[in-house]
């Protein structure tokens, strides 16, 4: 076995396993359907409401999938896929091979495709779903919109192993190899604080002594 999860309402278990499937279960252990690959499956997920499956492959695909077990879309990538999440709205779909990640609509679409230089080992979506935070071994840690815009690059002196938002969608946390975690702001964090924070005035003597008076 790979994975394991509950569903949503705790009813059902999915399962990865590098034998190829994975496996929906109840509760007691009852076997209900399989979901085939070509390759090991490294991870199988919920979809927020229950009713859909994302499984990752080393046959380089995901499958996107109904509960019932029939396919949705079959999502191809250029080498093995690690990692697999979907949207807290279940709306999007972001899955990762080598050093890239892939944003993908609930049809199984292509949306846009965010690159790193080297193997990316982590990627997930904000709790309101409109950001996508990634680590990667290129030392870095990059935020995106699902425009597929960098917004922020967040640098490490090492392979940043996972980046994470908090709760409340507003700080960053990402930890490496050489021992840190780091913690960030958001750009929309920061300019939030930068509205309300006690800026310092300058008095009118200081700014003719520093040639900045009318």
């Amino acid at each position: 076995m790979t994975s394991a999860v509950f569903s949503p309402d705790g009813q059902h278990v999915l399962t990865a396993s590098k034998d190829g499937t994975a496996k929906l279960w109840k509760a007691n252990g009852d076997s209900i359907k399989t979901f085939r690959h070509n390759g090991e499956v490294n991870v199988a997920v919920f979809s927020s409401d229950g009713r859909r499956i994302l499984t990752a492959s080393s046959d380089s695909t995901a499958g996107l999938w109904r509960i019932d077990g029939s396919s949705i879309a079959r999502l191809p990538h250029q080498g093995e896929v690690r990692l697999a999440v979907f949207s807290p709205d279940g709306r999007h779909v972001l899955t990762a091979a080598d050093d890239s990640v892939k944003l993908w609509n609930e049809r199984g679409n292509l949306i846009n495709s965010l690159k790193h230089k080297y193997k990316v080992t982590s990627a997930v979506f904000s709790p309101d779903g409109e950001l996508i935070l990634t680590a990667s071994e290129d030392f870095s840690a990059r935020l995106w919109n699902l425009k597929g815009d960098q917004l922020a690059e967040n640098p490490h002196a090492d392979v940043v192993n996972s980046a994470v938002f908090s709760r409340d969608g507003k700080r960053m946390l990402t930890a490496s190899n050489y021992g840190a975690v780091k913690i960030w702001w958001t750009p929309q964090a920061i300019y939030e604080w930068l509205k309300t924070a006690p800026v310092y005035r300058l008095m009118p003597e200081e700014e003719r002594q520093y040639g900045i008076s009318e």
